[in-house]
């Protein structure tokens, strides 16, 4: 088999079957999903540490939950239940991957260089040092998986 093929992820539909990519897919949807339980328990967090200063609420947590995440979940129910049409599934898509790429650019245009310039360079350096770190374990998983 091609190397292409190989380290391709549709690939493992044909090379392992349908049943492995089902199960790919689902691997990756709750890795996906993890930000939620993750985020609501960080909020939980925030909120136990604010309540020394202010009284604890469940509206205060409410509050501190990101509301793209009770999206997120509304969305993939109703996506699940089958009840957005393919066609429509596409648009949503592409619509998404438009504004995922204005979201990013709005936190570049917003990025205060004052700010960075007081932080100091410690916090530029762990950046560089941990996408060196990720782009190292990427690179040994692709050498390891023959995909270099």
């Amino acid at each position: 088999m091609p190397r292409a093929e190989r380290c391709s992820s549709s690939t493992s539909s044909s090379r392992y079957g349908a049943a492995a990519l089902e199960f790919a897919v689902v691997v990756k949807l709750v890795r996906t999903l993890m930000i939620i339980p993750v985020s609501v328990g960080l909020a939980f967090l925030q909120a136990r540490r604010r309540q020394e200063r202010s009284g604890f609420s469940v509206g205060r947590l409410v509050r501190l939950v990101p509301w793209f995440l009770v999206g997120f979940v509304v969305l993939a129910l109703v996506n699940s239940a089958g009840a957005i049409p393919p066609a429509v599934g596409e648009v949503l898509s592409r619509v998404s991957g438009f504004l995922v790429a204005i979201a990013l650019a709005g936190i570049g245009l917003s990025t205060d260089l004052a700010a960075i310039r007081t932080a100091g360079w410690r916090p530029l350096v762990l950046g560089g040092l941990l996408s060196l770190l990720v782009a190292a374990t990427t690179l040994t998983s692709m050498g390891f998986a023959g995909c270099l």
